[in-house]
């Protein structure tokens, strides 16, 4: 096979995984396909720039099955209560803001994608801005590893 058109078929290969989107499961879900989930939590300020949430994968567990996001907003919530997408539209635009919203209470704040790398050590990243003078939120992102 030519150089060039390996190198072709390896960066659509490259592109298609770097854009692929990040499935929702949840706890019970990962755990009926055998999964592992692994959580990790980050603050989020108000202040209208992109944050972004890391969830490392498991030693030994190479492959994303799926993944939830929530969060609450800081002094307000006592818990999670607020759903954040996995799988926003892309690209991000202003045309498409309102449908990559957190549910609710905490729809001042966007999901600008999420996704996943490969390797040794995968993790999974979202991306989030919370509106300029929005109260600080601290979001729990669940990627569920096998």
């Amino acid at each position: 096979m030519p150089i060039g058109r390996c190198f072709a078929m390896l960066l659509l290969a490259c592109c298609a995984s770097a854009s692929a989107q990040v499935k929702e499961l949840d706890k019970a879900a990962c755990e009926s396909q055998g999964g592992t989930q692994q959580c990790n939590t980050n603050g989020i300020n108000g202040d209208g720039n992109i944050h972004d949430v890391t969830a490392p994968s498991p030693q030994g567990k190479p492959q994303l099955l799926g993944a939830y996001a929530r969060t609450m907003r800081q002094g307000l919530d006592n818990d999670y209560r607020w759903r954040c997408m996995v799988d926003p539209p892309q690209p991000p635009t202003g045309e498409n803001t309102w449908d990559r919203r957190c549910d609710d209470q905490a729809r001042d704040m966007s999901v600008e994608k999420c996704t996943a790398t490969s390797g040794s050590h995968p993790t999974l990243v979202c991306d989030y801005v919370n509106s300029t003078g929005a109260r600080a939120k601290t979001v729990e992102l669940c990627g569920c590893w096998k």
